[in-house]
């Protein structure tokens, strides 16, 4: 009797563990399917932010392109800050000889750069949509001329 009674509690917690699995497909992340232009932006975003950190000056970088605009943050720190504008005008520089049909916005501004830091992670993974892009880096487009 007792071997059948522990025999029962075995299968019933083995059995138990088999529930209903997660198959494959629903464990894959749904991505919106990218327009060419989309990735075209998206190559251009990463090829300007690798120019940007080539800057002996700049820490760090980060880039978004959409349509006819390139908005760069990057990261400048310590004694390179005494050569803000100098360092934002050699980016500029460099950014419009690849992108000559681009209008080129750098920022140094450490606020900015963390909302851009954001908004370049949020597209990426594809967790926001290009009108909020858009609208986002307009507001970012904004603070900076301020």
């Amino acid at each position: 009797m007792r071997w059948l009674m522990l025999c029962s509690v075995v299968g019933f917690f083995l059995l138990g563990g088999c529930g209903k699995e997660a198959s494959p497909s629903e464990n894959l992340n749904h991505a919106q399917p990218i327009s060419y232009q989309q990735q075209q932006e998206y190559q251009a975003g990463i090829e300007a932010k690798r120019i940007a950190e080539k800057h002996r000056r700049v820490q760090k970088a980060v880039s978004i392109a959409l349509k006819d605009q390139l908005t760069v943050g990057i990261k400048v720190t310590n004694f390179d800050r005494l050569y803000l504008s100098q360092t934002r005008a050699e980016v500029i520089g460099s950014l419009q000889k690849k992108f000559p049909d681009k209008k080129v916005k750098v920022t140094t501004d450490s606020k900015l750069f963390g909302v851009l830091e954001n908004l370049e992670k949020m597209r990426a993974k594809g967790a926001i949509r290009a009108e909020d892009v858009e609208k986002r880096l307009e507001k970012v487009n904004l603070d900076m001329k301020r």
